[in-house]
């Protein structure tokens, strides 16, 4: 497990020294949304979301006016909640897993006067740090949970040019997982909706 996390930690800083440059961008990012897994293609299925937080560093290098690529670095909650019937009585169940997660994305915007519209997309791949099952006051580890995760990434938002190369982002972040989260559902993918802030230097 800590040769995953130092690879992905490895990677991130390989591509920020590959984007750096007098116009690469670098910030702190941080969210919160909501997170639930359901089948292959599916975007949500009926079980409850469970809360779900993100933050980070972010790293964004400008090709042109219009074009970018950015990545980021994040600690990021996903999981779903549901309840169980038991003897008549329903028990709400929650799944937490913890990722360190890597997405790179291209990023197309439209000016707005000094600020500007964003839309990115690109493909993530995250490493289990930890998954929790807890059941009331009870709280266990999940066995079974695989170590790996990927999908694409989508994201839609508006940034604020503060100063010359500063800015201060909001946006609207999508992950459709498509890798298979544990051993024992094969059809269940992690897939995440959250609200985002970031600042940029």
């Amino acid at each position: 497990m800590k040769t995953t996390k130092h690879f992905l930690t490895t990677m991130f800083f390989l591509i920020i020294a590959r984007m750096a440059g007098a116009q690469t961008q670098v910030g702190i990012t941080a969210g919160i949304g909501g997170a639930t897994q359901s089948c292959f293609g599916d975007i949500y299925n009926n079980d409850d979301l469970t809360t779900g937080f993100n933050a980070g560093i972010t790293v964004r290098k400008p090709v042109n006016e219009t074009f970018a690529v950015k990545t980021r670095l994040l600690y990021a909650s996903k999981g779903c909640s549901y309840d169980k019937v038991a003897d008549g009585l329903f028990t709400r169940e929650t799944d937490k897993l913890n990722y360190l997660v890597l997405p790179v994305e291209a990023e197309y915007s439209i000016p707005v006067q000094k600020n500007r519209l964003f839309a990115a997309a690109g493909p993530y791949a995250g490493f289990l740090l930890d998954a929790k099952h807890k059941t009331g006051k009870s709280t266990n580890e999940v066995n079974g949970t695989k170590n790996v995760d990927f999908g694409l990434a989508f994201e839609i938002g508006y940034a604020y040019k503060c100063r010359e190369n500063n800015e201060l982002q909001f946006s609207v972040d999508y992950e459709m997982g498509l890798a298979k989260i544990s051993d024992y559902n094969e059809d269940w993918r992690n897939k995440t909706l959250s609200f985002n802030v970031a600042v940029l230097f």
